[in-house]
C-alpha cells in the first residue's frame, strides 16, 4: 500500500467508515465473521480522491441477516397471495385455512395469524418458508391432529391411544385448555389423568422408602438395622416379617380394645330385665 493512502485501523467502526468505504463485502455466515471493506473513488478529508482494498482481521460483524430472512412487506404479500396455510408438525403437513386461525386469537396459532415480522413469527414455530407458505414445529403430529380439530370445527376430543400428560404439555405450548374438551371426552381424560398421578405418587413413595432403606444401610450395624427396618415395615420381604406381622396383629387389636375401655367410646350393653311370668 502507498505512504499517501490511509491506513486502516482495525478499531475503525462501520459509522466512520461508510463515508470513505460505501461498498461493503461481507461473507455470509455468522457472528464473528470478518469483514472486507472496499474503499472506492470518493473523496477523502484532504480532498484526495484514492482507491483502495483494506481488510480488518479483527473487524467483526456483530449481528449477520441470515439470508432467508424476510421483510414486512414480502410476509403481508405472502398473507395475501395466499388463502390457505401448510402447517408442518413433526413432519405431518397439515393445510388449513388462514381464516380458521382466527377463530382462537390468543392461541400460538392465531398469533402466527396476525405476526406480520420476522421477529415475531420465529418466537412462535421453529422455522418457516415464505416461497412453500409453510411453518415448521418440532411437537408431537399426533396430539396435533386433535388440537388443529379445534379451529376446523370448534370442537376439542382426545384420542385413546395417546398419553394424558403428554396431550396436557402439548396443550399449554398451543395455548389452548383442557377445559375445552368435550363431554364425551372429559370422563376418560381425567380418569385417566387421576391413575397418572396416582401411579407417580405411589412410584415417589418408593423411591422415598428406597433412600430412606440406603440411609440405614450405612454405619457399623447397617446389615442389623436393615434386617429391623425390613421386618418392621416390609412384611413382604421375608417369612420373620410375616411371622412378625401375624403376632403383632392380636397386640394391636388387644391396645385398641382397652383403648375403646378407658375412653368410654365402647359403654357396655344394658342387662335385659328377666321376663316377669304370669300365671
Amino acid at each position: 500500500m502507498d505512504k499517501d493512502q490511509d491506513s486502516c485501523e482495525p478499531s475503525a467502526t462501520i459509522s466512520s467508515l461508510v463515508p470513505y468505504f460505501p461498498t461493503i463485502s461481507v461473507d455470509p455466515g455468522q457472528t464473528g465473521v470478518t469483514a472486507t471493506l472496499i474503499r472506492q473513488m470518493h473523496p477523502t478529508p484532504d480532498g484526495k480522491k484514492r482507491g483502495s482494498i483494506c481488510t480488518f482481521d479483527s473487524f467483526f460483524i456483530q449481528e449477520s441477516v441470515p439470508p432467508n430472512r424476510c421483510t414486512m412487506d414480502e410476509i403481508r404479500n405472502n398473507r395475501r397471495k395466499h388463502t390457505r396455510v401448510r402447517l408442518n408438525v413433526g413432519g405431518t403437513v397439515h393445510e388449513v385455512l388462514w381464516r380458521n386461525l382466527k377463530r382462537i386469537p390468543f392461541s400460538r396459532l392465531g398469533k402466527l395469524r396476525a405476526a406480520n415480522t420476522h421477529e415475531r413469527i420465529i418466537q412462535l414455530c421453529d422455522d418457516y418458508s415464505l416461497e412453500q407458505n409453510e411453518f415448521y414445529f418440532d411437537r408431537n403430529p399426533t396430539a396435533f391432529t386433535c388440537i388443529l380439530n379445534m379451529y376446523r370445527v370448534g370442537r376439542l376430543h382426545i384420542m385413546d391411544d395417546i398419553c394424558v400428560i403428554s396431550f396436557l404439555e402439548e396443550l399449554e405450548y398451543w395455548g389452548l385448555s383442557e377445559h375445552w374438551m368435550e363431554t364425551c371426552c372429559q370422563g376418560k381424560y381425567y380418569h385417566k389423568k387421576e391413575m397418572v398421578h396416582e401411579e407417580l405418587r405411589k412410584i415417589n413413595e418408593s423411591f422415598e422408602l428406597q433412600e430412606k432403606g440406603e440411609t440405614i444401610a450405612c454405619g457399623k450395624f447397617a446389615r442389623s438395622r436393615q434386617r429391623i427396618w425390613n421386618i418392621m415395615e416390609k412384611p413382604q420381604t421375608s417369612i420373620a416379617a410375616r411371622v412378625s406381622l401375624t403376632h403383632q396383629a392380636p397386640s394391636d387389636s388387644a391396645v385398641q380394645v382397652f383403648w375403646w375401655r378407658d375412653t368410654g367410646e365402647v359403654k357396655p350393653h344394658a342387662r335385659r330385665p328377666k321376663p316377669e311370668y304370669f300365671y
